[in-house]
């Protein structure tokens, strides 16, 4: 292995970054990343910004296939003509990578702020050309697979995460919504099983590993967005891709609420956009997007219910304001993102 560098990193950013960009001036600062400790927002004389990323578990990959800084800069050249950042430059002796300066504010924050509409269809379409490029070059991309993130370790994970669902569905439609029927509910039991079955029957794509809504970087001033982590690579249905993408938890905010981006008109964009890497027809490409929201969120209201009866568990200084967040998660549970009959009848469930 080779021995660690005595240049400390903040001197290698300082130097490595004027030449990173092309024209790049003199470094005037560098700047942590709140919440990110191995990020840092590195700011130039001539005005302009660059973000500096240090991978600090690179060096365990190092020559494997899924090499992260090799990983890295193999999407984003594979991505150029996509909604990310440029990659202007990487370092393998301090496990550096610079990008381009994308803005302030992700898609979390705007979420949280009540902005979430302006990105909605900016988000489905650049995911989905995203998306497109990895499915059509994913003869090239699944070699540098991550390892534990192969179809088969897909779906076993996906059958140990939801398996508790099923007997806890009656409970949970209960606990959130005054109206449920334990009788009407227990008898859906049926139904979801088969949702369970149909999502996790369909084919998974390759693509990034890590999506949330604090990897979509936005700009309020030019209404534009970038979608940021592509150093790992795996296998995923792109319906929970979008999923977890599209939905703002504002952890940590003594404000946080649990907000979902997509809409009935954006399942349908997507839908239609997908059937250039789906090769199931737009209806049931929207069943897929509309049960991984379902499967999804309730997951959430599930890990949040067992979280509350420990007032120092660690999701709830996440994830604060549960009582609230229970009732937001209420009512995405009830809105159906298409009219397929697998989930509209477990939503109607969630109802007030």
């Amino acid at each position: 292995m080779r021995a660690p560098s005595s240049e400390p990193t903040i001197e290698a950013i300082r130097r490595i970054a004027p030449t990173a960009v092309r024209g790049g001036s003199t470094v005037v600062n560098i700047r942590t990343i709140p919440g990110h400790p191995n990020v840092w927002k590195v700011v130039l004389g001539d005005g302009s910004f660059v973000i500096a990323k240090q991978h600090v578990f690179a060096p365990l990959a190092r020559g494997e296939p899924h090499d992260l800084l090799a990983v890295e800069q193999f999407v984003h050249e594979r991505l150029s003509k996509t909604p990310v950042p440029k990659l202007y430059a990487a370092d393998t002796e301090h496990d550096l990578v610079f990008f381009e300066w994308c803005g302030d504010h992700t898609l979390d924050d705007v979420c949280q702020e009540g902005a979430a509409g302006a990105y909605g269809r900016l988000v489905v379409e650049g995911f989905s050309r995203i998306q497109s490029v990895f499915r059509a070059e994913s003869d090239e991309f699944a070699p540098r697979t991550f390892p534990g993130c192969y179809p088969t370790d897909l779906r076993r994970t996906w059958r140990r995460t939801t398996r508790s669902l099923v007997g806890a569905l009656p409970s949970l439609a209960c606990r959130l919504s005054r109206s449920a029927s334990r009788k009407r509910i227990t008898a859906t039991s049926d139904a979801f099983l088969e949702l369970l079955q149909f999502l996790e029957q369909a084919a998974p794509l390759p693509g990034p590993t890590d999506y949330n809504a604090r990897n979509v970087i936005v700009d309020p001033d030019t209404q534009s967005l970038r979608f940021i982590e592509f150093s790992r690579i795996g296998w995923d249905w792109p319906e929970r891709r979008l999923t977890q993408y599209t939905t703002s938890h504002g952890a940590g905010r003594p404000d946080g609420g649990t907000v979902s981006v997509l809409t009935p008109a954006l399942a349908a964009r997507y839908a239609a956009l997908a059937t250039e890497y789906r090769a199931e027809p737009p209806a049931e490409i929207a069943a897929l997007l509309d049960g991984h929201h379902f499967v999804f969120h309730l997951l959430a209201a599930q890990s949040l219910l067992d979280a509350m009866p420990d007032p120092r568990h660690p999701l709830l200084d996440r994830w604060r304001n549960p009582e609230a967040r229970l009732e937001q998660l209420r009512s995405i549970l009830s809105i159906p993102l298409c009219d397929d009959p697998r989930t509209t009848e477990l939503r109607s469930c969630f109802k007030t």
